[in-house]
């Protein structure tokens, strides 16, 4: 949750927490208290310094996923995706404001994660718990297969690779699931691959 943003709109009084376990802070005493005092609490905090406006958010997923391209154009929304991109040395690390947003609000801290092997290793160490974690992987068209089983295979690997390392490494980290790509493939390729990630993104 944006929680500066929401503390400093001086017109919001209350803000009921109760029953959202999936909702990590504030804390379940102070759900309880209810909306306002949910409210009183987390800008009584935010005055003594307690909220962060710095998130780490950490990109991840198969070479030529387009991992680095889309990090660009968030970076950018006006310019076009870039074509040519530099193979990513794991990590590269960069810092994002959304465009309109004062940075004192939010500021990410990025840190781009090679897709190759050679990385896998390496990138578990830097994985958080604490991260947004953008899990790339390109949609590929059917044509770069034998049969459907053969697409299906291949997605399943790849969801498997890095949900797996995403579990043991960062265990209940947040991850967003982006589709790229998806212009080269028809839209029943897209939807198949879309939901084998989806899937194991909840197993």
């Amino acid at each position: 949750l944006p929680y500066v943003a929401l503390l400093l709109n001086t017109v919001l009084t209350s803000l009921d927490c109760r029953e959202t376990p999936g909702l990590k802070f504030p804390p379940e005493p102070v759900k309880l208290l209810g909306g306002v005092g949910v409210m009183e609490h987390m800008r009584a905090w935010m005055l003594q310094g307690g909220f962060e406006v710095e998130m780490l958010l950490q990109t991840i997923g198969d070479a030529e996923a387009g991992k680095t391209a889309l990090l660009a154009a968030l970076a950018d929304p006006d310019e076009k995706c870039p074509t040519h991109i530099i193979p990513t040395i794991s990590p590269e690390l960069s810092r994002w404001t959304p465009k309109g947003l004062d940075p004192a609000l939010l500021t990410f801290k990025v840190y781009d994660l090679g897709g190759s092997p050679m990385y896998d290793a390496t990138n578990a160490f830097f994985l958080s718990p604490a991260a947004v974690i953008l899990l790339v992987f390109r949609v590929k068209p059917a044509s770069t297969f034998k049969d459907e089983d053969a697409i299906a295979e291949d997605a399943h690997l790849s969801s498997l690779r890095w949900l797996t390392t995403v579990h043991l490494s960062a265990p209940g980290a947040t991850v967003i699931l982006v589709g790229t790509h998806i212009d080269c493939a028809d839209p029943p390729d897209v939807a198949l691959q879309a939901k084998i990630f989806k899937a194991a993104a909840i197993a």
